[in-house]
């Protein structure tokens, strides 16, 4: 029916009939339904990982939007001030994030990831008990440091430990930290309301 829509390019004919061949098999086989990727041990890893990122980014989100009201809360900082927290914040983060990679390489992945999250940790501790300005503005800085790395090492971490699953794993673990990023702040919000 369609025969006179083809040219015939000779003795070419037989291997661009062939490679259509193959790439009509390749189709089949991509829109073919797999199987869940994420399965046993797998799977306890993702949702380990997925708790992981939802809490980071939560968190990260709400000290960033939380830090100015904590502030002039607190320790009775003008607004001017308050809002450089944040800046400061941001900077620190911006300029740990390029030192990060390679020291991850060196040190290796999980720790570099175990070590950020419990300098976090007892940064977070210790930020309500500073009581001037250059005391906090020390623990945010050192925060923005610590955290910098995190989101993007612990998901070069998540990649190589699920490997095999690397066009799905980076998608749903940055959806679970949009998520957690939205929650989270919200959370705490309706909590210091009440």
């Amino acid at each position: 029916m369609y025969s006179g829509l083809k040219s015939s390019f000779g003795d070419i004919d037989a291997i661009l009939n062939a490679r259509g061949a193959v790439s009509s098999n390749k189709d089949q086989a991509h829109h073919s339904p797999k199987s869940f990727a994420y399965q046993g041990k797998a799977l306890g890893i993702l949702i380990m990982f997925i708790l992981f990122f939802f809490l980071y980014v939560g968190t990260e989100m709400s000290l960033a939007n939380f830090m100015p009201a904590i502030l002039i809360e607190k320790i009775g900082m003008n607004e001017a001030g308050a809002a450089l927290s944040v800046t400061c914040f941001w900077v620190a983060m911006s300029f740990g994030r390029i030192f990060a990679g390679v020291i991850a390489e060196k040190i290796h992945y999980h720790v570099y990831v175990l070590y950020s999250c419990a300098a976090t940790l007892l940064l977070l501790l210790l930020f309500p008990f500073t009581s001037h300005v250059w005391s906090a503005f020390a623990v945010i800085l050192l925060l923005g440091l610590f955290m910098s790395g995190i989101f993007s090492i612990a998901l070069v971490f998540a990649s190589k430990m699920l490997q095999g699953r690397e066009e799905s794993t980076p998608s749903i673990l940055i959806a679970s930290g949009g998520v957690g990023g939205a929650l989270l702040p919200l959370i705490m919000g309706w909590s210091s309301i009440t």
